[in-house]
């Protein structure tokens, strides 16, 4: 049984092929060279070896996670609450959700009890915020969930999260520097890393001085078309990146801060 500090190479390759099957089935050679039981180092070693950044990104991300900080009081309306820890055949089951500012203010701590995972902590980070330097609504191991507009709702509303990620990243950078500064080193200059596609869309700079309380707007054609893309109530598979959608983690750590 994989402890904390190891990765089951089933488990990897389900998240990976959940996330991205075309990048999962272009990299089959990849997963069956893997031992069945390998370490975060043995992992870093066979992508650093590899080529493919789309498969580099997505195992980046990979956190052999069983459970993670809900947020506050279940009885709030706009809390999602599933605690899984066990699959259909009764099988420990890795998975995490958490809204944003929990699940990394949660992270802060965790990193010290698996701290070889405090590089692939800051590539989720980096890689589920937005262009424009904004946070989705809610971080699961299946991607990221954003809020929708819900008209007979008076408690729904939609909008960025962007309060308190300087400092969830900054801690999640000491850690990883203080265990293994090589391992950022190692990441810091390779495109491998990209954005998250919330479908919000800043208004015009008109548009914000006339109400600077009403800044964005939801783009209903880019939810449909992510939703369509999902399977059940999963957030949308990760579409391939360009070249030119990538960047570097240097970069992205940039933009955040």
């Amino acid at each position: 049984m994989p402890s904390l500090r190891s990765i089951d190479k089933s488990d990897l390759t389900s998240f990976c092929a959940q996330w991205n099957q075309r990048v999962f089935e272009a990299n089959t050679a990849f997963f069956e060279a893997l031992p069945e039981t390998l370490t975060y180092h043995d992992l870093d070693a066979a992508l650093l070896a590899n080529t493919d950044l789309q498969l580099e990104r997505l195992c980046r991300e990979y956190l052999p996670l069983s459970f993670s900080r809900r947020h506050g009081d279940p009885s709030r309306p706009w809390n999602r609450f599933a605690i899984k820890v066990k699959d259909e055949k009764g099988k420990k089951l890795l998975n995490y959700e958490g809204n944003w500012r929990d699940i990394f203010q949660n992270w802060e701590a965790l990193s010290s009890s698996i701290p070889c995972f405090g590089a692939n902590m800051i590539s989720k980070f980096v890689n589920a915020t937005t262009a424009d330097g904004y946070n989705p609504y809610r971080i699961t191991r299946q991607g990221i969930d954003w809020e929708r507009p819900e008209p007979e709702n008076p408690w729904a509303n939609i909008g960025y999260w962007g309060d308190h990620q300087l400092i969830y990243l900054l801690k999640l950078i000491e850690q990883s520097v203080a265990h293994n500064p090589a391992a950022l080193e190692s990441m810091m200059f390779r495109d491998a890393y990209a954005y998250a596609n919330v479908p919000y869309r800043i208004k015009s700079y008109a548009s914000i001085l006339s109400d600077p309380y009403d800044t964005i707007e939801f783009e209903r054609p880019g939810d449909q078309h992510q939703c369509q893309n999902s399977a059940g109530n999963l957030p949308p598979e990760r579409p391939e990146i360009r070249p030119e959608d990538t960047a570097k983690l240097a970069q992205r750590i940039a933009a955040v801060t």
